[in-house]
């Protein structure tokens, strides 16, 4: 059954700062998949041009992959995730966590699980983009020579992704450090063994109004929130069909603490 219930000041502070260290932990990440998408994107031009594919044909002929998204984010997770995870089992158990090896079984379970169909909508998103960029340069200057053409393929598609590439990377990194990090958090919780309850924490900076509706919503661990219509385990959660505006940039956390803790019901 849901309640909400007081948050304080000290839990607060405690979920800033685990969101703060998250953050900084995904830039250099962030870092990693602009490298890597430049590259990425360079080499399918270069492809184009080596197989001497019709300038009017580029748009439907460039082939865009990113093998190298997997393992960057499965290190990823683990190494934010694996923050998250003990701080939670700290806090329910009031004592420090030592179980590593189940707290790092557990978030590889989950990527393995659910971290390819992620990838796969963030490639198909650059390759559509790709594909559009390039037709809009092709159909601009489709009178022009192949040669000439070929340099405004480079120029005009590397041109617009410098113009969107650090915000389009940064949203990526950060919304999957939070959603490692809260991942994680569960798989602590479940990992322990113990009956505990869930409090929802919003970061008050650009919340929400859905994500703000329910801060300090408590619920017994199986429960699930209402966040804006939409059901979810824990914030971010995406499997019972929230849609990505109730989850990308989302910098809502749990509060766990053991059933029956004693926190001020409002």
């Amino acid at each position: 059954m849901a309640t909400r219930k007081h948050i304080t000041s000290l839990q607060r502070a405690q979920q800033q700062v685990s969101r703060v260290n998250a953050l900084q932990t995904s830039v250099s990440y962030e870092r990693k998949i602009r490298t890597k998408r430049t590259k990425g994107i360079t080499a399918a031009l270069d492809d184009l041009v080596e197989r001497n594919v019709p300038p009017g044909l580029w748009a439907n002929e460039v082939d865009y992959n990113e093998p190298w998204m997997l393992p960057l984010l499965t290190d990823m997770y683990l190494t934010i995730g694996h923050t998250g995870a003990v701080e939670v089992a700290n806090r329910l158990l009031s004592r420090k966590a030592d179980t590593r090896d189940v707290f790092t079984r557990a978030i590889m379970d989950w990527a393995k699980a659910h971290l390819g169909e992620r990838i796969v909508l963030m490639g198909n998103t650059v390759s559509t983009w790709l594909r559009t960029a390039i037709a809009d340069i092709y159909e601009a200057h489709s009178t022009e020579g192949v040669e000439a053409l070929t340099k405004r393929l480079y120029r005009g598609t590397l041109w617009k992704w410098n113009e969107i590439k650090k915000w389009q990377c940064r949203r990526i990194a950060q919304t999957e450090a939070m959603k490692s990090m809260n991942i994680a958090g569960h798989a602590a919780a479940e990992a322990l063994g113990i009956p505990y309850e869930k409090t929802w924490s919003i970061s008050g900076i650009n919340t929400r109004e859905t994500h703000a509706a329910v801060d300090g919503i408590t619920l017994p661990q199986d429960e699930l929130f209402i966040v804006g219509g939409y059901a979810m385990n824990e914030p971010m959660d995406e499997t019972y069909g929230a849609p990505a505006g109730e989850v990308i940039n989302c910098a809502c956390t749990l509060i766990y603490l053991p059933a029956d803790n004693g926190l001020t019901e409002l």
